[in-house]
């Protein structure tokens, strides 16, 4: 059974393997939360109201039922930096050798004579002879090599050959004519150019983000985890964006294989170990929760697994086309600063000293009924409606497999279908579900997959450039 929302007040934290308690006001009460670790339904369950006792006897104070908010003054956005365009690949794969644009010269197999490029790698490559530092040229008399002998030239070292064979040059390397000192414009790319993975660590409950370069494909997949997943053109790259389960039992290396396929239908695979990620442990925090009989029963696991198969069903789609451009914003706005959080993404609980492997899926701003809440970035309105656990529920389609959710809200103030722009109000902060009182939960999926949304928000220490040139 998986659950992952938070309990009723009734739940009480024992242990907690992090240093840091925040208390939560709740009407102008301090309490310390009962599951500051909840999962992606919020806080602790219980609705507000007047003092009371539940089925325990537990007398616990709760705020009142507030009345409803006028509708708060337009709140301005979060400041958005100049997004950076996706960038060209600084060096790419060419016919029969790499080009390097830094310097602006290639190295290659020549046709009918050396093969500079298949004798780069076995050298080391630029790791060890640097980069090329001119065109490769035929070698002067005066350098006393064999008759046709060509030459190129490296940071660390040169290269000389003939089409029998090339070896590392001895001594100081012949100088280059003019002609071989000037740049190349970019050559044509290779079929597969450059891969780009970022990060090559990554952490679980993170986001990988894959650019394929080719200028001849016309659609490209990439296979992970066995699986083939479509990646989406966006200038001379192909873009995929995957969400890392934070729960992944298994960590270590994740290779790539990727496919391509051009106008003419004719396909090309690339399956090189470089093109490799490695998952790791982020040690997320952890609280042991101690719940009595009574409440366990109030967790249906089949209205519970009823709920996240109907949420999955809508945030799991995938639409090839992006609506937002530049880094997301957080959704709750102050001009004072970042708004506290009262529970953060990844929190791990054992229940009654048991690892059940529930984790919070989301972030939780500690926030008042009423508060607004401003859409992350551009995006079109998947769902709006009300849930047993999640509350009232907006969930935005920012195209490219990215979602968006907010919940427990006390009013949705778009429609189903609608398109966002970032910084626009969506809604009011309620206590709507399962929680101790109001908040704002806030959940990012990548291909169906929750993932730190304070990554996508490039919140520290969290920040993601490259997630924010897209």
């Amino acid at each position: 059974m998986r659950v992952d929302y938070c309990m009723t007040d009734r739940l009480s934290v024992v242990t907690e393997s992090w240093t840091r308690r925040r208390a939560l006001r709740l009407g102008g009460a301090v309490l310390v939360p009962v599951a500051a670790g909840c999962g992606p339904f919020g806080q602790a369950a219980g609705a507000p109201g007047a003092p009371s006792s539940d089925p325990s006897g537990v007398s616990t104070t709760r705020a009142a039922p507030p009345a409803a908010p006028a509708p708060p003054t337009t709140v301005p956005p979060t400041p958005t930096p100049a997004p950076t365009p996706v960038p060209e690949p600084r060096e790419y794969a060419i016919e029969s050798g790499w080009y390097f644009a830094v310097p602006g010269y290639a190295v290659r197999d020549e046709p009918g004579g050396p093969r500079f490029w298949t004798e780069l790698q076995r050298q080391g490559g630029v790791q060890a002879l640097g980069l090329p530092t001119a065109r490769s040229f035929n070698a002067p008399a005066s350098a006393g090599l064999p008759e046709g002998s060509r030459v190129q030239r490296f940071q660390q070292g040169w290269l000389v050959g003939t089409q029998a064979g090339v070896r590392r040059g001895d001594g100081v390397a012949p100088e280059p004519p003019p002609d071989a000192l000037a740049r190349e414009d970019r050559p044509e790319m290779a079929f597969i150019g450059r891969v780009d993975v970022s990060p090559r660590d990554a952490r679980q409950g993170t986001t990988v983000l894959i650019r394929v370069w080719s200028t001849a494909a016309q659609s490209a997949t990439v296979t992970l985890e066995g699986r083939d997943q479509q990646l989406v053109k966006d200038g001379e790259a192909f873009v995929g964006l995957f969400g890392i389960h934070r729960n992944l039992s298994q960590l270590g290396a994740r290779p790539l294989r990727f496919t391509l396929v051009d106008g003419a239908g004719r396909r090309v695979t690339r399956n090189d170990a470089a093109d490799t990620f490695r998952v790791v442990n982020p040690e997320y925090p952890t609280e042991d929760l101690i719940v009595d009989p009574k409440t366990m029963t109030l967790l249906d696991p089949v209205k519970v697994n009823q709920e996240e198969a109907f949420v999955s069903g809508i945030m799991g789609k995938f639409t090839p086309e992006r609506y937002w451009k530049g880094p997301f914003a957080e959704p709750m706005f102050s001009p004072a600063g970042p708004v506290p959080l009262s529970s953060e993404f990844g929190t791990k609980r054992s229940i009654n000293g048991v690892s059940t492997g529930w984790a919070h899926e989301g972030t939780d701003y500690e926030v008042d009924t009423g508060d607004p809440i401003l859409a992350c970035a551009d995006g079109k309105v998947a769902y709006i409606g009300e849930l047993g656990t999640r509350g009232k529920v907006v969930i935005i389609d920012h195209g490219w497999s990215v979602m968006t959710g907010y919940f427990h809200m006390f009013q949705q103030q778009v429609q189903e279908g609608q398109m966002v722009k970032k910084g626009q109000q969506i809604g009011l902060v309620g206590s709507t579900g399962f929680v101790t009182g109001p908040h704002l939960h806030v959940e990012v999926r990548v291909r169906n997959v929750t993932v730190e949304p304070l990554e996508w928000f490039q919140r520290a220490p969290f920040s993601r450039p490259d997630l924010a040139s897209l």
